[in-house]
């Protein structure tokens, strides 16, 4: 399925237009990207305020939308996701990401939070992709990469 960066309401319109759409996949896979909110602000914690879309377990509220349409208990994938330099707009106050910030909040998004989505210990086990970034796997994997 689609990133759901955007919030659950396109899935609304989608779902409202044809119910059966929500049982028409196998595995949701999700964008969230957090912009400038840092990993704590998350839904598995019960944090986000002003803006519950811009986290890194966003993809929660579209399951729970999926969920209102008679669907669940599907694999979840997150195919994307990261910190970036200079991004964000934080209603909270969050200034935007430097490149110092964005590298710590990675580390603490694949290090500390997803790990503990992707092993269920925090909800639905979600199934961060594996990503391959210098030689190292990132997510629960942790082993070095040959080459």
């Amino acid at each position: 399925m689609t990133p759901g960066q955007n919030g659950p309401s396109w899935w609304d319109q989608a779902f409202s237009h044809n119910p059966n759409a929500a049982f028409a996949f196998d595995v949701w896979a999700t964008h969230p990207y957090p912009e400038s909110y840092p990993p704590h602000y998350n839904h598995h914690d019960g944090v986000p305020y002003r803006n519950q879309v811009k986290t890194i377990d966003s993809y929660l509220l579209d399951l729970d939308l999926v969920a209102q349409y008679g669907r669940r208990g599907f694999p979840v994938m997150i195919t994307e996701t990261a910190y970036g330099d200079h991004l964000g707009i934080s209603y909270e106050g969050y200034p935007k990401t430097t490149r110092s910030m964005a590298a710590d909040y990675n580390v603490a998004a694949f290090g500390q939070y997803l790990v503990q989505v992707a092993g269920g210990r925090r909800g639905p086990p979600v199934h961060p992709q594996q990503l391959v970034m210098g030689g190292i796997r990132l997510g629960p994997w942790r082993q070095r990469v040959r080459r």
